[in-house]
């Protein structure tokens, strides 16, 4: 997996792994970020992920664009 996950006050590289055990997708990867602390849900298009750190709940979906591998 490759990518960068971009947010207001960084940038954190998104190389990494990924496994998928059921409909549950988890990743590996050196960048210290929530992505690899949540459990993420896979549907035919989309992860979902639901967490809380503390007092800071995490809710993301990732989608799938077409045409885009």
């Amino acid at each position: 997996m490759i990518g960068q996950l971009i947010g207001p006050l960084d940038t954190a590289s998104m190389l990494g792994t990924w496994e998928l055990t059921g409909t549950t997708v988890h990743f590996t990867q050196d960048a210290d970020t929530f992505v690899r602390d949540v459990d993420w849900i896979a549907s035919e298009r989309h992860l979902s992920g639901d967490e809380t750190f503390g007092t800071v709940r995490v809710r993301v979906v990732l989608k799938k664009i077409p045409g885009i591998q």
